[in-house]
């Protein structure tokens, strides 16, 4: 299965305003947050500005403390569940090209994706230098690497959240626009996501229809092996 690491480069500046809005069930979707080197209460905020603008997408985000609480997440994820960790670059576990604040890996055959990095000390580095909200920049960092997990892709916009480069000036200047999906963007997340459940419903209904079989295959043959032991 071929794989892609498909790196973002991330600059953030303050939080988004745009409304809220109630996502419908076929448009959620749920992460699985990996990594220890966050205090709580700076997870807990960057989680809620990413979700805030995935729900701008129209997605809700349900969001799992797997480092912490490892019983959360038992089993292996659903086609609606994703893998977000975070990790330093300085430690050298990942080979990520320098400047990069995440990255994400795609499975180009399927256009399918599920686990998404963000390197906590590229973008501590970063939110310095452009003297901006280093949780901020956490959590529209963590939203562009789940956008691509949900295209699909390692493709980048030329504007918005899914640019591949993040100025310190844009950083600064907080144009709400730059750190948002484009309706593009948000209309092919959203179709994925239901192209995922439609999937999951088949295939459910699909393993139902075959344990059927199965059962009622058993019951003829119980049937038939009754019958020889009434005739004897």
């Amino acid at each position: 299965m071929p794989w892609l690491i498909a790196a973002a480069i991330l600059l953030i500046p303050a939080s988004l305003t745009a409304e809220p809005h109630h996502a419908p069930a076929s448009s959620r979707i749920v992460v699985r947050w990996y990594g220890d080197l966050l205090t709580s209460r700076d997870v807990a905020a960057a989680q809620e500005l990413a979700g805030r603008i995935l729900r701008q997408a129209g997605i809700e985000v349900s969001w799992l403390d797997c480092w912490s609480s490892p019983a959360a997440c038992p089993q292996p994820t659903r086609s609606n569940e994703f893998i977000l960790r975070t990790m330093r670059a300085a430690d050298g576990a990942v080979a990520a090209r320098r400047g990069v604040l995440g990255f994400s890996l795609i499975d180009v055959s399927a256009a399918e994706g599920a686990i998404a990095t963000v390197l906590t000390d590229r973008v501590t580095s970063l939110a310095e230098n452009a003297a901006v909200d280093r949780v901020d920049l956490l959590g529209r960092t963590a939203a562009h690497e789940i956008g691509h997990l949900l295209l699909g892709n390692t493709r980048h916009g030329a504007n918005g959240l899914m640019r591949s480069f993040w100025t310190i000036s844009e950083l600064r200047r907080n144009i709400a626009g730059d750190w948002r999906f484009s309706d593009q963007e948000a209309e092919s997340m959203r179709q994925g996501i239901a192209l995922a459940r439609s999937r999951d419903a088949r295939d459910a209904r699909h393993a139902l229809e075959t344990q059927d079989s199965r059962t009622d295959g058993a019951g003829g043959t119980g049937e038939r092996t009754a019958q020889a032991g009434g005739a004897e």
